[in-house]
């Protein structure tokens, strides 16, 4: 906020809002040509609007950019606020560590896109960009932090980072406590986040270390099984997350919100991960369907609460899994 003061752009703050219904018309009528929102107010805004070509041509009109964060955007949101309104939709990293920018993703009308098919360009912008200036990220072995996985699009691993303006401690954190002292002296924050850097050094989240779920020693990451559900056109919002099993240790179990009047079944949704080659063991166990998913104050869905929520149906959590909820509950 503090920097459209210093360049004299008018701000509009908004307070207590539902996240589509209620933006759109402030969109249109201040002429909104900036937003910044989570992917969960993002797909609020798209199905608020979506057929109505009076509302996304007004969007057009105006919109330049539209910057998100908090959790990837999938590609079929990127794609529909480009296609729809005109408008590239840009993701940004970061955490309160890092005060708070850590990566910048912008790829129109750059030359990583010049050889890219359409939706090539839009999968590319899934990636969280390139570190912003001060600060450096390196992806280690979470086996063995010493070993700094390679930049190959694929290696994923523990994401550090360091900077001039990087958190070094906490309060009465014994300093090393979510750090790590390298070989060479230099100190790193270790973000809790899973990621890989690209070739090109483009950095993407896998998960969040508290999200992925790790099942029969394979990692799942739930970000790419949402991603992949959001392809569906009968899904207005979803999450995935780990659940107990005897066998495995954890499996995916995925909640689903459909599109009013869309008419989705499990089978459908099932199909839909094996028609796209993914392995036996990346497919949901189980599939709900709720009328609505929580959210936090931001609009970010909150995982903590659709957690809360199927351990009061009786659905067993893993036990790290439930260690990590009491922690973040703790904290709430």
């Amino acid at each position: 906020p503090y920097a459209s003061f210093m360049t004299g752009c008018k701000l509009i703050l908004l307070n207590d809002v539902k996240p589509g219904a209620d933006l759109v018309p402030v969109f249109i009528e201040e002429k909104v040509t900036f937003f910044f929102g989570v992917p969960a107010v993002l797909t609020a805004v798209r199905n608020a609007i979506e057929g109505d070509k009076s509302k996304t041509d007004a969007l057009r009109n105006n919109l330049r950019l539209v910057a998100t964060g908090g959790t990837s955007p999938s590609p079929d949101l990127i794609a529909w606020f480009s296609r729809e309104c005109g408008v590239e939709l840009s993701q940004l990293w970061g955490m309160t560590e890092l005060n708070p920018v850590g990566t910048v993703g912008r790829h129109f009308g750059s030359r990583n896109d010049i050889n890219l098919t359409e939706e090539e360009r839009f999968q590319n912008q899934v990636v969280c960009g390139y570190p912003v200036p001060t600060v450096e990220l390196k992806v280690v072995d979470e086996r063995d932090m010493t070993k700094e996985l390679p930049w190959d699009g694929k290696s994923a691993g523990i994401l550090l980072s360091r900077g001039p303006h990087v958190c070094d401690n906490y309060l009465n954190n014994d300093g090393k406590t979510h750090f790590y002292i390298d070989q060479h002296g230099l100190k790193w924050l270790d973000t809790g986040d899973i990621a890989y850097i690209t070739p090109k050094g483009q950095m993407q989240i896998v998960d969040r270390m508290k999200d992925v779920i790790k099942s029969g020693g394979e990692w799942i990451s739930s970000k790419e099984l949402e991603n992949h559900i959001y392809h569906l056109d009968k899904v207005a919002e979803c999450c995935v997350v780990a659940i107990f099993s005897e066998k495995f240790s954890e499996r995916p179990l995925a909640v689903i919100v459909k599109k009013p009047g869309a008419n989705l079944t499990k089978e459908e949704v099932i199909k839909h991960f094996k028609d796209a080659g993914f392995r036996k063991f990346e497919i949901p166990t189980d599939i709900q369907f709720w009328d609505e998913l929580p959210h936090v104050g931001s609009g970010k869905l909150s995982k903590i609460q659709v957690r809360d929520t199927l351990i009061k149906q009786g659905i067993q959590l893993p036990l790290s899994v439930m260690k990590k909820h009491d922690k973040q509950k703790a904290k709430l």
